[in-house]
């Protein structure tokens, strides 16, 4: 629950519409309510009973620091491609 709050507020300076701000607000909002916090805890306690691991689950125990060592080499560059793909990186389906 702390890396998804973590990541959402990583994310909210990225944003420049105004919809997109509201849908962040709100979600941050879902995301500290105690009710939604107790529905994840059984989620999880039930996909744990079933075998079944909650998505998404990194595959790396770094994955944070990889990204971002990524996105800073993403940023260093001056190829249209590389912005591309630091936008691609940075879009919310994809955190």
């Amino acid at each position: 629950m702390e890396d998804l709050l973590s990541s959402l507020k990583d994310i909210q300076h990225t944003l420049t519409d105004t919809q997109s701000q509201e849908d962040l607000s709100l979600l941050l909002h879902l995301v500290q309510n105690v009710d939604f916090q107790n529905a994840f805890k059984i989620h999880n306690a039930v996909a744990v009973h079933m075998n079944k691991a909650s998505p998404p689950y990194p595959l790396t125990p770094n994955v944070q620091e990889l990204t971002q060592e990524v996105q800073r080499t993403l940023h260093a560059s001056h190829h249209k491609e590389s912005q591309e793909l630091a936008d691609l990186l940075s879009a919310p389906h994809i955190q």
